[in-house]
């Protein structure tokens, strides 16, 4: 079941996540998924996990690809204290994942320069 959040619910989450620059982009992010009610979302490059967790509340299912393990581990440990169980968190070089699952909405913020952004989006992307 996709829980709802409210404004406290969103400010909770940034003071735990401090995103450096990622507040904004959550929100519409999150209020996209809603309204063109996407059910499964990807975020390739979790960075501080902000907009996963906001992703992970408003999609069925959620994706988060990361190469760094520690961002994976911290990402988990949330995900865990707010009991959230519908995020699988992939640990790896996006280039270097297999991957056949669809998605309705895909955030790529990983690596921001080609050729790896074209890589991605043709390797990812529902079209």
């Amino acid at each position: 079941m996709v829980k709802v959040m409210f404004e406290d619910d969103f400010k909770e989450i940034a003071r735990i996540c401090e995103p450096a620059d990622t507040y904004a982009i959550g929100l519409v992010l999150y209020s996209l998924v809603k309204l063109i009610k996407a059910e499964t979302t990807l975020e390739i490059g979790l960075g501080d996990g902000y907009v996963s967790f906001l992703l992970s509340h408003a999609s069925q299912k959620h994706y988060a690809i990361e190469r760094r393990l520690d961002r994976c581990e911290k990402f988990r440990k949330l995900l865990k204290d707010r009991e959230i169980e519908n995020t699988t968190i992939v640990n790896g070089l996006s280039q270097n994942i297999n991957w056949d699952t669809e998605v309705d909405l895909i955030f790529q913020d990983s690596a921001h320069r080609l050729p790896i952004l074209g890589l991605e989006i043709d390797k990812f992307s529902p079209l």
